[in-house]
């Protein structure tokens, strides 16, 4: 059946009308079981684990929205890495990772320019 005229998406970037449910929903699959593997959390416990998926795949950027995260073109913010802050677990003080992400672009230009 498709999208109306007179919505703002089109039926080929729309995840029913090309797969990419099936694609996101498989990756879902695949960094839950591997997450809650890996902290040794029972199944019971996703909803613990999903934000931290959600957080990573709505700040990733997109070449079909123009290079853009999902956060950026639907929210209007400024897409940020998968870890942009540590909390610790007992006095719950927030700690800036921006100094990794800035070493990181530092060493990619590096090895760039060699």
């Amino acid at each position: 059946m498709g999208v109306r005229r007179w919505t703002l998406f089109k039926n080929e970037v729309i995840e029913k009308a090309n797969g990419s449910v099936v694609v996101v929903n498989k990756m879902l699959l695949q960094t839950m079981i591997a997450l809650l593997s890996e902290w040794r959390l029972p199944a019971t416990q996703w909803p613990m684990v999903l934000p931290l998926f959600q957080g990573a795949r709505n700040h990733r950027l997109s070449n079909r929205l123009g290079g853009h995260a999902s956060a950026t073109a639907f929210g209007g913010f400024d897409a940020t890495p998968p870890l942009s802050g540590i909390v610790h677990p007992t006095t719950k003080e927030v700690r800036d990772v921006d100094w990794f992400d800035k070493s990181r672009i530092k060493h990619v230009q590096d090895l760039r320019t060699r």
